[in-house]
């Protein structure tokens, strides 16, 4: 079962595919913003990560069938309906929304998209919906691990 992020993302990457204007645009956006090291893991993205955990803890609480519990800094919202979360399960904010797709890989795994929401605050969904849905290919996704993840076998050592 593969791990997921940015539900929203997900659903509207489905939806809509980025015009080749609207990439060029977004990429000049960021780079503009990067270029702005103030903004990244900035207070006001701290902020944002914050404000996408009450979020999802809002949706994430009362849908739980399972266990929610605290690993490491990550809230671990188990047993919601699929329709809740993408692939084996979302992480916005801190919390990562799943069915049962729990284990210390997709954790850590995980954990890197937290900190990927503390990084970017609420710009972290754009972003990753410009780096496209497929995990093989998506900057975060790489970047959390895609073994991790469970988006490639491990490779035998």
């Amino acid at each position: 079962m593969r791990s997921g992020c940015c539900l929203y993302a997900h659903r509207v990457s489905r939806i809509a595919a980025v015009p080749p204007a609207l990439g060029r645009l977004a990429l000049k956006i960021i780079l503009a913003v990067l270029e702005r090291r103030e903004f990244v893991n900035s207070p006001l993205t701290e902020a944002g990560a914050k404000l996408a955990t009450v979020g999802a803890l809002m949706i994430g609480l009362p849908l739980s069938q399972g266990r929610v519990e605290r690993v490491d800094g990550l809230i671990v919202c188990r047993g919601l309906p699929k329709w809740a979360y993408a692939r084996g399960g979302t992480c916005v904010g801190s919390v990562y929304l799943t069915g049962n797709v729990v284990s210390d890989r997709v954790l850590r795994h995980e954990r890197v998209h937290v900190d990927q929401w503390k990084k970017y605050g609420l710009l972290f969904p754009i972003l990753y919906w410009l780096a496209g849905s497929d995990p093989l290919k998506n900057h975060f996704e790489i970047e959390a691990g895609l073994e991790d993840g469970g988006y490639v076998r491990r490779s035998a050592r």
